[in-house]
């Protein structure tokens, strides 16, 4: 589970993290890796708590520049290395990431702010090789990461204190076609990956005499369009050679799978001293709304091969890297042909009810016990039952 200042970080499908909180908005990291405290949960792995730069009385920034040059002092490897997006690279990989933040006063001892933005271009070839059609050539493609974060603290009171964080974060991964150490998808049928956020959260904290209150409310949406390609509207083709191998992939990348996300979540949390006793009550809401969008290409994904004249004269044509489906003979032999009638859509809501109480007692200086129970209400544990799960208490206990 990935937090920012104690708040949700997940995409909601599958689980990862939302926003990149780059490295100039961080503060520091916390990893809980088994029996944290009850006021955490909803993962059985570990947790990420990132907790956000803030300004303050003195104006402070920075400024940096990065880069990894690739092919111009590179050595070649046989092994792939991973980009950003975790997607696999080789040579010609190169990277320029840059950004600056800056914070401050904007009324000294009352308000304050923090901002940060960061951009990442990475560089990447790959290979389009097809003996079969005379083509042997370089496919470059570019990932772009854009992350913009802005923070502003304001003191109502010595007591009372309000703060507002936003981040927005563009990401696009290229799948220019290709491969790695050759591929036959061209240039016509690649596409585009898109995971684009934004989070806005307003946090109140109170300390008072013994107690200490927090509200937080957070609202977040998260695009992800897996799927975008070069070209629409035009069926999908693999064409195939004479004995039957695959020899080029063209046309519309086959099918979409699109997920958008809009989510809200509210906490509550009280932590009172009490003597040698550290309580602490709270809860909160986590409400997701879902729309899914899968299938395959409504114009038709199609096999067809090629007889050994087709495949000469398609060859002597020269087309290179610009191959199209509309260059296949229109007399060449379909050997299969689907068409998605009904892409699946799936709305729905996810509704994540949580509570916990907690006890840290500390018995003498060198020891303390610590006590809790949290509850947690998820409305999709019914699946296609009649009921939810009710009975997710989870005690805990620490020595």
């Amino acid at each position: 589970s990935y937090l920012i200042d104690g708040m949700d970080n997940n995409e909601r499908f599958l689980g990862g993290i939302r926003f990149r909180l780059p490295k100039g908005m961080t503060k520091n990291v916390t990893v809980l890796a088994n029996n944290y405290s009850a006021e955490y949960g909803q993962t059985s792995n570990g947790l990420f708590n990132y907790t956000s730069k803030s300004g303050g009385n003195d104006f402070s920034g920075e400024g940096y520049y990065n880069v990894r040059p690739g092919p111009v002092i590179d050595a070649s490897s046989r092994f792939a290395q991973t980009d950003l997006s975790g997607n696999a690279v080789k040579d010609g990989f190169q990277r320029h990431q840059f950004g600056m933040s800056l914070g401050g006063p904007i009324q000294k001892d009352k308000t304050f702010f923090y901002f940060n933005a960061e951009q990442t271009i990475s560089l990447k070839d790959n290979l389009l090789n097809v003996p079969e059609l005379g083509v042997n050539t370089t496919v470059q493609g570019q990932n772009n990461y854009s992350l913009l974060s802005g923070k502003v603290d304001h003191n109502w009171t010595d007591r009372l204190r309000t703060t507002l964080r936003l981040h927005k974060g563009i990401v696009d991964i290229d799948r220019q076609g290709g491969g790695l150490t050759g591929g036959n998808t061209f240039p016509e049928a690649a596409n585009e990956q898109s995971r684009n956020s934004f989070t806005g959260a307003l946090s109140t904290v109170y300390n008072g005499h013994g107690f200490t209150s927090e509200t937080n409310y957070q609202y977040a949406n998260f695009d992800w369009i897996y799927t975008d390609p070069n070209t629409t509207g035009v069926p999908s083709v693999n064409i195939r050679d004479p004995q039957g191998k695959t020899i080029a992939v063209l046309g519309e990348s086959f099918g979409n799978f699109d997920i958008v996300q809009r989510v809200h979540q509210f906490q509550q949390k009280f932590t009172l001293y009490r003597g040698d006793h550290t309580i602490k009550v709270g809860g909160g809401i986590i409400g997701s709304i879902h729309q899914d969008t899968r299938g395959g290409n409504a114009n038709g994904f199609y096999t067809v091969q090629l007889n050994p004249q087709q495949l000469s004269n398609l060859r002597s044509q020269n087309i290179g890297r610009n191959l199209s489906y509309r260059d296949i003979p229109g007399d060449v032999e379909v050997m299969s042909n689907q068409v998605e009638l009904r892409p699946n859509t799936f709305d729905g809501n996810q509704m994540i009810y949580s509570l916990y109480v907690e006890d840290l007692y500390s018995v003498t200086n060198r020891l303390n016990l610590t006590a809790g129970l949290r509850y947690d209400y998820d409305n999709l544990s019914k699946a296609g039952a009649a009921l939810g799960d009710f009975n997710n208490l989870a005690p805990r206990f620490n020595a």
